[in-house]
């Protein structure tokens, strides 16, 4: 499913540079969503070895940051940047 994926998404010369990288995330009894988690991993390097690499090291550390990454949640990006400039905010008042 993975490589499928990847060869659509980046084609053929990507698929043979990726899929090394990619296989690196799973080989642990420990890893969680194999699939899942490389999918998110593909979908987050946007065709970028470097990406893949940051993506692929950060999964096997923890595999839920590249699902939450990849994962846009329920928030519109205007109520996202409009909490983040509130809490940045109250930040600079504590600081007062």
């Amino acid at each position: 499913m993975t490589e499928n994926h990847c060869y659509i998404k980046f084609g053929e010369s990507k698929l043979e540079e990726f899929l090394p990288v990619l296989d690196e995330y799973g080989t642990e009894a420990h890893a969680r969503e194999v699939n899942r988690v490389k999918l998110a991993i593909l979908q987050l390097s946007e065709g970028n070895r470097e990406k893949l690499l940051y993506w692929t090291k950060t999964a096997k550390v923890d595999y839920r940051d590249p699902l939450a990454a990849q994962e846009p949640g329920s928030r519109s990006q205007e109520d996202g940047a409009k909490l983040q400039g509130e809490a940045r905010r109250g930040e600079a008042r504590r600081r007062i």
